[in-house]
């Protein structure tokens, strides 16, 4: 699930940047070329992180539960006006739920 939704965060980045230029005929290219960096930087670290776990990796484990934590107060914020909000949080709480459980597994 980390790997799937780093690719996913890395693919929306790169959608923000290629259409950073225009938004209904206005110049807001800033904003949208931060928000996709910063979007194409936290894929990155769930790609990483999702690798490290699949590799049985404490690193990746812990940089997993970080980032499924840091997402679930995120979409906590937005619930009123995300419709998939609930779903994010569920699965996070799932990853986070996932991987404090199974800590015997990782190696150091």
């Amino acid at each position: 699930m980390l790997v799937i939704g780093g690719v996913l965060g890395i693919l929306g980045g790169i959608l923000l940047l290629s259409g950073s230029g225009v938004a209904q005929g206005r110049s807001v290219g800033g904003l949208f070329t931060v928000v996709g960096l910063i979007s194409i930087a936290v894929g990155a670290v769930q790609t990483y992180a999702g690798m490290q776990v699949l590799n049985l990796r404490e690193i990746g484990r812990t940089l997993g539960i970080a980032i499924a934590a840091i997402g679930a107060v995120f979409a906590l914020l937005s619930v009123g006006r995300a419709p998939g909000a609930f779903l994010t949080i569920l699965i996070d709480v799932f990853i986070v739920y996932a991987l404090t459980q199974n800590k015997q597994y990782f190696n150091p």
